[in-house]
């Protein structure tokens, strides 16, 4: 019984231990998203951020169907694997944002009538 009792505390605290570490994931993804800044409306992709109108095609697929694995955006689009990878690429840069997850906050009020 006291064995049980011991192994029961030990998994509430590592329990503790995964929800204080997900609290500071959290916490920099909220950071994060303050710095990328929020828009209630669509961005300028062309102006403002040079987007090319192949990138832009990329982006909206994202966009439309955040699900999709790379391959798919490319069989989609007509595109290579690579090609696809290059101008996630280069939106990355060109937007400022670090993953799929920040471009698609971003850009979420771009695509929602489509």
């Amino acid at each position: 019984m006291e064995e049980e009792k011991i192994k029961l505390i030990e998994e509430i605290s590592n329990h503790r231990n995964e929800i204080n570490e997900k609290e500071k994931q959290l916490s920099g993804l909220e950071e994060r998203i303050s710095e990328i800044g929020f828009s209630t409306k669509p961005l300028d992709l062309k102006e403002d951020y040079l987007i090319t109108a192949r990138e832009e095609d990329v982006i909206r697929e994202f966009c439309n169907n955040p699900q999709l694995k790379t391959k798919e955006i490319a069989s989609n689009l007509n595109m290579g694997l690579g090609t696809v990878k290059h101008h996630f690429n280069n939106i990355f840069k060109k937007m400022g944002v670090r993953s799929r997850s920040e471009l698609l906050y971003k850009c979420k009020w771009n695509f929602q009538s489509e």
